[in-house]
Parts: C-alpha cells; sequence; structure tokens
C-alpha cells in the first residue's frame, strides 16, 4: 500500500500569516472501490420517531432536528456515485493564538440522533507539498464547514457551508497542499442544515461563528492525519 501522509496548508496563507508558519491538510485521492474508512468520533445512531403527545416531554426534551429539503431528482439519480468538487477558496479565513476556540472544537460530539456526518481520507500521513483532498457524506443534504487544527496554535478554515448532498461521497479539491510546521492535524466537520459564515479576522469573531453553528440542528464529523518529512521534496510551481 502506498503510503500517504496528511496536513494542509495553502501558499496563500503561508504568505498572509508569515511567522505562523501555518501547516496545511488534505485527503489524499479516493478510497479504493468498496471501501471506505469511517469517520473518526462519529457515532450515527438509527433515527427514532418524535414522542407522541401522550408520552409527554417538555421544553428541555430532546426535538428532532428539522427535515433537511428533500432532494432533487439529479441528486436521487446520482446517488451512489461519488461527486467531485474544485474550490478554489484561499487559505485568508485562520486565526492563531485560539486555544479556548480548539479545546471547544476537539471537545464537539456528534449528539444527534437523526444526523451524522463522515469526513475522512485514504491515509493518515502526508509529507511536505502533499496535494490535499477531503472527503464527506451525509445522510441528507447539509452545509459542511472544515475547521482545521494544525500542530501549532493555528486554526485554518478551508471549506465553508459548502452543500453536500445526502447519501453521496463528495471529494473536495480546495487546491491546498501540505507545508511546515509538519506534526499532528485533526480536523473537525460540522454540518448543518443552512449555511453559516465563518468570521475569520479574530478567534473571538470564529467562536462566535462556531456558537450559531451549534445552536443549529448539526451532526460533527472528524479526522486526525500525521504531516512528515520523507526524503527530499520539491516545493510545487
Amino acid at each position: 500500500m502506498t503510503r500517504r501522509r496528511p496536513v494542509l496548508r495553502y501558499a496563500a496563507l503561508a504568505a498572509a500569516l508569515g511567522a505562523l508558519a501555518a501547516g496545511a491538510v488534505a485527503f489524499a485521492a479516493a478510497p479504493p472501490p468498496g471501501h471506505r474508512r469511517p469517520a473518526i468520533g462519529v457515532s450515527p445512531a438509527p433515527p427514532r420517531p418524535a414522542p407522541r403527545d401522550d408520552e409527554g416531554g417538555g421544553d428541555d426534551a430532546r426535538r428532532p432536528a428539522e427535515p433537511s429539503p428533500a432532494p432533487s431528482q439529479a441528486e436521487r439519480d446520482a446517488q451512489g456515485k461519488q461527486l467531485e468538487v474544485t474550490t478554489r477558496r484561499l487559505a485568508d479565513c485562520a486565526v492563531i493564538g485560539a486555544d479556548a476556540l480548539r479545546a471547544e472544537l476537539l471537545g464537539l460530539q456528534n449528539q444527534s440522533d437523526v444526523l451524522s456526518l463522515e469526513a475522512w481520507g485514504d491515509a493518515h500521513e502526508y509529507a511536505p507539498y502533499d496535494h490535499v483532498f477531503f472527503y464527506f457524506r451525509a445522510p441528507f443534504a447539509m452545509y459542511v464547514t472544515l475547521f482545521w487544527l494544525g500542530p501549532e496554535a493555528h486554526i485554518v478554515v478551508p471549506v465553508e457551508s459548502l452543500r453536500v448532498p445526502g447519501n453521496r461521497d463528495v471529494k473536495v479539491d480546495t487546491g491546498g497542499y501540505i507545508v511546515p510546521p509538519l506534526g499532528r492535524e485533526q480536523w473537525v466537520a460540522i454540518g448543518t442544515l443552512e449555511p453559516v459564515a465563518v468570521g475569520c479576522r479574530n478567534p473571538a469573531q470564529m467562536q462566535q461563528s462556531l456558537k450559531r453553528m451549534l445552536a443549529l440542528p448539526h451532526a460533527i464529523g472528524r479526522w486526525e492525519v500525521w504531516s512528515k518529512e520523507s526524503g527530499p521534496v520539491t516545493p510545487p510551481l
């Protein structure tokens, strides 16, 4: 099995953050046919019906998530096929020194009985300048935002409110690749039933965006990778 290696980074981010030396995340090529690794930290539960009127339940009782819009005929026809999305979103959405935000993101768990989200790749290791691809899958159409937590104190948002159709593997190419610093990279994906813009000016603004996402019906997906040196490498042109 060819060894792959992860941490996403964008050339634009490296220039924008300069001394921050922000790392990069990436997901490699699609998994082989018939095989997909489950997302780390995702424990989807089977749907359960809403309680009947005679079963009671106060204001604090869990309510079922609002249904996602019905898929279009084109989406129904395409179910089971991998969808490839290319977006050249520059890595201008990044913050550093956000310890409280990092802790909150790393503590998130999927709490929904109805919604779930998978985020994955075909490897857990990447080398510098490896191209990064992301993969998502959800049972319903959702808007997915990915927070990439690098080996140091920075957080990058390479994917923001990307619409992922239900029951399809979605491969996303943001044009990102791995750059130092290298080390453990943790990805936290949040899927919501409506888009939420991410504030990128400072950690407090990004944390407010996260708060708005978590106030909606949502699902959490995770993936973890390592970026490591692996012999001589050539930066992309």
